[in-house]
């Protein structure tokens, strides 16, 4: 038996090394190849854009279940503060973000939430609310004065 007969796996694993290091194919231009071979490329990251915040300052259960039903579907997201100083907060830490004020005036403090509303974020539609609600109330304020 030949020396290339018993160790024939080997010559094979070598001939195949061979071929991918390009040793026995001097004539491809390897840089040719390499042009022609997509390069894989990241696409830009763009900053994350949330949507704008519709500040909902009340206790009223009625008002914490109709304000999301109405502004979430198109496309605002709610904070919500049980009163006027998470308000305050709210406004201080994401008052580029709020485009819709709803607060309860029987609140303690709230026409100081107004005065604040109006001074340090003056784009922002305010709905007051008052008194007794009936049911779709709150969602037809802000229909009508503030989403669309």
């Amino acid at each position: 038996m030949r020396p290339i007969e018993k160790n024939w796996p080997l010559v094979l694993v070598a001939l195949e090394l061979a071929v991918f290091a390009g040793m026995l194919l001097p004539w491809i231009d390897w840089n040719t190849v390499a042009k022609g071979v997509p390069q894989p490329r990241s696409q830009p990251v763009s900053p994350v854009q949330l949507a704008p915040g519709v500040l909902l300052v009340s206790v009223r259960e009625s008002d914490l279940l109709s304000v999301p039903a109405t502004v979430e579907p198109r496309g605002y997201s709610v904070l919500l503060a049980d009163n006027v100083e998470q308000g305050l907060a709210i406004i201080g830490r994401q008052r580029d973000r709020i485009a819709i004020v709803v607060v309860d005036t029987a609140l303690p403090h709230s026409k100081q939430l107004l005065q604040c509303v109006r001074s340090v974020c003056p784009r922002a539609r305010l709905v007051t609310l008052h008194g007794p609600r009936r049911a779709g109330q709150v969602s037809a304020l802000l229909i009508d004065n503030a989403v669309n």
